[in-house]
């Protein structure tokens, strides 16, 4: 079924969790051809200091504090590749009994006892972890990947396309016979289609995808025109689902920075990590600032955020507020 822009009322969140989104470094250790950020990488002055990544954890408790209001604190730890630093260190800065949740996205280069170490700690303090291990062909070790995610439990994202799926075949049955989850994105062309992947491909890369939500709460809901609701698991799910060109949330209310925070290697805050990290609205200040708790907002705004391309014609529109906000028409 395809949604129309025009008949979405509003886009909202499941669950009572103030996210946090820290963006701890650009650098990475791997160089994927493929990689929006391979270019930055390759400079090599994207590489956040250890000092500063700790100074940052120390000043997340004022920030939970503030926003969080009660709420459990689900922590995206996001990269670059963040597994280049000891997580465990960095979670020690963080006191806040209502850190529940840690999601570590990774290229998962880091040996097998680094994630048990961590986990392990995790446990200690009460703390669920989520290991969401990307899998790139080009640059790991393809058993050993295999093998370090069962070992470890860790989720398996990856991107497919009609040239590579039936490569990473063998590698998703190995990770299904063991209980892994596999999360599968279809690489996109410049109509937000998947017709690049079709017949059996598609309808495996389906029930891959089908596998992983069998068990999960959908992360967020999408009310249309004619009183339906919509259960999505992921951004590109729902993304696929619209008419023509994707999401534009432009004139929604949002409540991103009330339900969510994002935080920028640099130490900035932002209300969320969309297009509209430039505009001086989004960005509210600096961690380190003495004032930046009130800074922090208190009501929702109105997103101005929209992505054409130069000639007006209406491109992919990724809202990346979705499980940290929730989206209404006015």
């Amino acid at each position: 079924m395809k949604i129309k822009m025009d008949d979405i009322i509003s886009v909202r969140k499941t669950g009572e969790k103030f996210k946090i989104s820290w963006k701890m470094t650009s650098w990475c250790n791997y160089r994927c051809s493929y990689c929006y950020m391979a270019k930055e990488v390759a400079k090599g002055n994207n590489h956040t200091p250890f000092e500063k990544i700790l100074a940052i954890a120390e000043r997340l408790d004022g920030i939970i504090e503030r926003q969080a209001k009660g709420r459990n604190v689900e922590l995206h730890m996001i990269g670059g590749e963040v597994c280049v630093y000891d997580l465990v260190q960095v979670l020690e800065k963080i006191q806040s009994l209502q850190l529940k949740i840690i999601i570590v996205a990774t290229n998962f280069s880091a040996p097998v006892d680094y994630w048990k170490r961590l986990k392990d700690y995790c446990f200690k303090r009460g703390i669920l972890p989520k290991i969401i291990a990307s899998f790139h062909l080009e640059q790991c070790d393809r058993e050993k990947f295999v093998k370090k995610a069962i070992a470890v439990n860790a989720s398996v994202k990856c991107v497919v396309n009609s040239r590579n799926i039936n490569e990473y075949r063998p590698y998703f049955e190995k990770l299904r016979k063991a209980g892994n989850k596999i999360q599968v994105t279809i690489e996109r062309d410049n109509i937000n289609s998947c017709e690049q992947l079709k017949g059996k491909d598609l309808e495996y890369v389906n029930f891959l995808n089908n596998e992983m939500k069998k068990d999960s709460k959908p992360y967020f809901v999408v009310a249309v025109r004619d009183g339906s609701v919509h259960e999505f698991g992921t951004n590109i799910e729902f993304i696929n689902s619209i008419d023509v060109g994707g999401f534009d949330p432009h004139n929604f209310i949002c409540t991103a920075g009330i339900d969510g925070i994002r935080i920028a290697q640099d130490g900035s805050v932002r209300r969320a990590g969309c297009r509209h990290a430039s505009v001086s609205q989004n960005r509210l200040g600096s961690i380190f600032d003495d004032d930046i708790l009130e800074k922090l907002p208190t009501e929702p705004w109105i997103c101005k955020t929209t992505e054409a391309g130069k000639d007006g014609i209406m491109m992919h529109k990724m809202c990346t507020c979705f499980g940290n906000a929730s989206m209404w028409r006015s």
